[in-house]
């Protein structure tokens, strides 16, 4: 995969995800855009299916296993990230050209949310629009 397959495909998938979840700013989804702020109800707990999604049409699954890390901000979080930057992110970090896919010495580990609950916790926070296990409802976003 290349850096221009990778946006393309960014483009594409979020173009999808807006319309899903029922934004009318699809059309606004360009290389240039940054998605945190540029888009309508975008936050950084879909990042995670829209890289597997990216990584799987391209012919390069991500494994379950792996934590993905928001490749819509630089790595410090520090800045937004526009798509075309974005696909430099991705690019580095899910690509198949020795990619490590996993994070580097938890620099970006629990960049967001608190401790995910489980039955020990009684199911203590699970992450808004997260089931008791901490996963997403399969009933929208996924293929």
């Amino acid at each position: 995969m290349d850096k221009q397959q990778v946006v393309d495909e960014l483009v594409a998938v979020l173009k999808e995800f807006q319309t899903k979840m029922g934004y009318d700013d699809a059309d606004a989804v360009t290389p240039s855009v940054q998605p945190h702020g540029g888009l309508k109800g975008f936050q950084s707990d879909i990042t995670p299916p829209i890289a597997r999604r990216v990584a799987k049409n391209l012919g390069h699954q991500i494994p379950d296993d792996v934590d993905i890390v928001n490749i819509f901000v630089s790595e410090d979080k520090q800045r937004k990230l526009t798509i075309d930057e974005s696909a430099d992110r991705f690019l580095s970090r899910y690509g198949h050209k020795g990619a490590t896919n996993e994070r580097s010495s938890g620099a970006e580990a629990n960049h967001r949310e608190p401790p995910q609950g489980g039955e020990e916790a009684s199911g203590a926070y699970a992450g808004a629009g997260c089931d008791a296990n901490g996963a997403a409802p399969a009933h929208d976003l996924r293929d």
